[in-house]
């Protein structure tokens, strides 16, 4: 999950595997990290363009349709409902 910083404890509560920002896109880049979903907020959105390469061709880049681009208040629910 990519979300502010201040969220961290109430997304690890709801279900998540892993939290990050910016210092997990290097480990992603990296190849250091696997996963089955990437969920983020909007505001994340800018930081992670940088991985469109990496996660484009998975279909690990979050977008609306998938469910997997949330709005903050968002969150919680998505994380929930993807575990």
């Amino acid at each position: 999950v990519f979300a502010d910083l201040e969220m961290q404890e109430k997304v690890m509560e709801a279900g998540a595997d892993i939290f990050g920002s910016s210092d997990l896109i290097k480990q992603i880049i990296d190849g250091k990290i696997e996963f089955d979903k990437l969920i983020a907020t909007q505001e994340q959105m800018n930081q992670l363009k940088s991985l469109a390469r990496v996660l484009g061709p998975k279909g690990l880049m979050p977008n609306v349709k998938s469910g997997t681009l949330v709005k903050p208040d968002e969150l919680l629910e998505a994380v929930k409902i993807s575990k």
